[in-house]
């Protein structure tokens, strides 16, 4: 089965949703749909906001918890609050298996619904975060911009879309290339004093990450209120 490429514009990048340090990229709050809608190999590319042909991220979702799982998730642990000023993992579930929000500096009590909702983390090891320093989608993937509000998964695909998005991809190893385009004194301050190189420059932890997916996956068991659906 062809894999699906979801795509949507990031309208507040602030190195939460997504997060891609720590050698994995999750998305795990905001976006709602795509958390619920989006398979094992299957794609998500972010586009910049008012520059929609620039890339903010790519990754293939090698792995998918629920956000009960994934804040139990050992792995995981640096993603909860007070671990990072980005954390992701803030929803726990409590006695009866609800999911109470952890109080954090990303998402208020207003974002609760909307990041339940998507159900799933996303986790990537194969993704490329470019941030500010985002580049421009080459002309044999132009189509794959979205100009809607929401996500987009079939509009304007076509029959080599995965072939040429690697192929394009190919040319940086998996990793991390800018900062955050609306990171944070906080933000930026962490990041400058990360003592692995994975934090803040281009890595290949994984040297799979060019391979397929389904052979490199790990199987492990300012605000962003802005965010958008």
């Amino acid at each position: 089965m062809t894999p699906h490429i979801f795509r949507y514009v990031v309208r507040y990048d602030g190195g939460s949703a997504p997060r891609p340090y720590g050698g994995v990229c999750t998305l795990a709050i905001c976006k709602p749909g795509i958390r619920r809608g989006a398979a094992i190999n299957d794609w998500i590319i972010g586009f910049r906001s008012c520059a929609h042909d620039k890339v903010v991220y790519v990754m293939q979702v090698a792995n998918q918890k629920s956000l009960g799982e994934y804040w139990y998730d050992a792995h995981f642990r640096d993603r909860r609050p007070g671990a990072s000023p980005v954390p992701d993992n803030i929803y726990q579930p409590d006695a009866n298996g609800n999911l109470e929000q952890v109080p954090n500096k990303v998402h208020d009590l207003s974002n609760r619904d909307t990041d339940i909702s998507g159900t799933n983390a996303l986790i990537g090891v194969r993704f490329w975060y470019f941030g500010a320093n985002s580049p421009t989608l080459p002309t044999n993937l132009i189509h794959l911009v979205p100009y809607a509000r929401n996500y987009t998964v079939y509009k304007n695909r076509r029959a080599d879309d995965v072939k040429n998005l690697e192929h394009w991809l190919a040319t940086w190893p998996c990793g991390v290339y800018g900062e955050p385009i609306n990171a944070s004194p906080e933000m930026l301050a962490w990041l400058a004093s990360a003592k692995t190189d994975e934090m803040q420059s281009p890595v290949n932890r994984y040297t799979e990450c060019n391979r397929s997916v389904t052979d490199a996956a790990p199987q492990t068991s300012a605000s962003t209120t802005r965010c958008r659906r």
